[in-house]
């Protein structure tokens, strides 16, 4: 018996040993080594038991963490069985009974505040009680309670103001039933039934005032659907000297007011663009133009009408997407398996230009604090189009990425010198951008100073033929296209937005030399990365749409 028990034992098949334990006693009842197993075995239950309860905690835990409580409570009901007395088990009981309480009483929260909305006050309030009998103290509930009290208590008054009204009405006692309705007014002024009421009686004492109201009514909503906000507050404002509590009229106006709040913050969103007229020019460098690369195959090409940005996107525009999305940047993320932005860092051990963890759009390098006015900087290509994708759908436009084509036309604005204030590299390149210059000790600057060592506040510099600032210098700009050595006709048109191939960057910047600060000068990369001497402009088709979407921007 005792050599099968061990077996058994061993096996950890603990029911089968205690039974076969208990039989074997009943012969040799004290049998030494068949107590000293029972004990055993009983030990191993306990341990095993405990053991359990613990995984078992451990999951309700877990699970109650995650807001699944129903779960939660069953597996800790069935650890109790187990250590009835543990007490971690009982603490946990206790938290997840506060938190069962808790969700019930937020459930009966968001019940009562629908209740409220669909205008059934009694339901609701017997929600919030029963809310408060499960959780005494609960904020939201209680305030809520407080809302509908109120509301309940108005619309007593409101119905006794209305009974009252309504009978001096049916007496034809127009002013004495306006009277009432006017001092009701001044403590409730937003009640939509006092003031139908009012128009009714109003009506009644003046109908050919309730015409021209409803006829301002007419037209000021005419003007509403047509998007002229100033003329249909001008007809709003003419039916309020009719009817100057008309319901209709003053709800009218309050849509009026807040459409055009909106339409404001809109605005503040949209750059300002300079129209471009289309048409083919020689895009490329000849062979002879000094710094010329032999990737700018001089061809011609033409462009249809399309508008560009005047600056290039500033810091505080980002910032705006920023804190409307909390959008975070692939610099933040560190995408492409590295974080941070390429920049310079005199003080780095190794690599002075490389990527640094701690550079991004709002800190693109150690020796300038950023100004809200400067072109933000450190942003992929894959950032702009993201933030244009947020812009559009705030605003209701269609901005983009200028191509490749439309950036060259743009800057060139109809010279076919290297840079559109000529081909020379003489002093007048400090008057028109923010480039390497002998200023600030670049090797192969220009032979100026032009008053910055790194980014500018958009639009210092003297801007194109066509009113364009910075089309060179201060900031390279992404573009829309695929990079060809070739040209290929990718030149003219935009690559998919997700397209991993490199996209062309356009215009060199505040580090540029002479080569690299022409019209025709090409560099490119990968969609992922990301510089803080790299930034971008908006482009818009001709004749997209202009008229700013009357909705939030968050």
């Amino acid at each position: 018996v005792m050599a099968r028990a061990s077996n058994l034992l061993g096996q950890g098949q603990l029911s089968e040993t205690r039974i076969l334990i208990e039989e074997a006693l009943k012969s040799a009842p004290e049998s030494s080594e068949l107590l000293d197993l029972r004990e055993r075995v009983r030990e191993q239950v306990e341990r095993e038991a405990a053991e359990k309860a613990v995984r078992l905690g451990e999951e309700a835990q877990v699970l109650a963490q995650r807001g699944r409580l129903d779960d939660a409570w069953k597996r800790l009901e069935r650890a109790l069985e187990l250590q009835p007395d543990d007490p971690a088990l009982t603490e946990l009981k206790a938290k997840i009974t506060a938190q069962q309480s808790e969700h019930l009483a937020d459930s009966l929260f968001d019940q009562a505040r629908d209740a409220l909305a669909e205008g059934k006050l009694s339901e609701a309030l017997d929600l919030t009680r029963s809310g408060l009998r499960e959780r005494p103290g609960h904020a939201k509930l209680e305030e809520l309670q407080s809302e509908i009290q109120s509301r309940m208590e108005r619309e007593s008054r409101v119905a006794e103001a209305i009974e009252n009204a309504q009978s001096l009405f049916d007496d034809r006692q127009f002013a004495e039933s306006l009277k009432v309705l006017d001092i009701a007014l001044e403590t409730y002024p937003g009640s939509t039934r006092l003031l139908s009421l009012r128009s009714q009686v109003e009506s009644a004492q003046n109908p050919d005032g309730e015409v021209r109201a409803r006829e301002s009514l007419r037209q000021a909503s005419k003007f509403v659907a047509l998007g002229d906000l100033d003329a249909a507050m001008q007809w709003m404002r003419k039916g309020l000297e009719s009817s100057p509590q008309h319901p209709e009229l003053l709800d009218l106006k309050k849509s009026i007011e807040e459409m055009s709040k909106e339409r404001k913050d809109v605005a503040q969103l949209l750059p300002e663009m300079v129209a471009i007229k289309g048409g083919c020019f020689e895009m490329g460098s000849p062979k002879d133009e000094p710094g010329r690369a032999g990737d700018e195959w001089l061809h011609r090409i033409c462009v249809e009408d399309f508008e560009l940005a005047k600056y290039e996107t500033r810091l505080a525009e980002f910032t705006r997407f920023v804190d409307a999305q909390g959008y975070k940047t692939e610099a933040e993320l560190g995408v492409g398996g590295v974080f941070g932005c390429w920049t310079l860092d005199q003080e780095a051990a190794s690599d002075a230009w490389t990527y640094h963890v701690w550079a991004n759009w709002r800190k693109p390098n150690k020796y300038q604090d950023p100004d809200p006015n400067e072109p933000v900087t450190c942003l992929s290509k894959n950032d702009t189009e993201a933030y244009i994708q947020w812009l559009n759908k705030a605003t209701g436009q269609s901005f983009r990425l200028p191509t490749e084509a439309e950036w060259e036309y743009a800057a060139r604005a109809g010279t076919s010198t290297a840079r559109y204030w000529g081909s020379g590299t003489d002093q007048r390149a400090c008057q028109n951008a923010n480039v390497a210059d002998k200023g600030h000790d670049w090797d192969d600057g220009f032979p100026c100073n032009d008053g910055y060592e790194w980014a500018a506040p958009v639009g210092h510099f003297a801007p194109n033929a066509w009113g364009l600032h910075d089309m060179l210098g201060n900031v390279s700009e992404w573009t829309c296209s695929r990079y060809v050595s070739s040209y290929a006709g990718a030149e003219g048109k935009c690559a998919p937005v997700d397209s991993r191939n490199p996209a062309v960057l356009r215009g060199g910047a505040w580090n540029s030399g002479p080569a690299a600060t022409r019209a025709a000068y090409r560099d490119r990369n990968y969609p992922e990365s990301r510089y803080s001497f790299v930034g971008f402009r908006l482009a818009r088709d001709a004749g997209a749409k202009k008229q700013t979407k009357a909705i939030s921007v968050k």
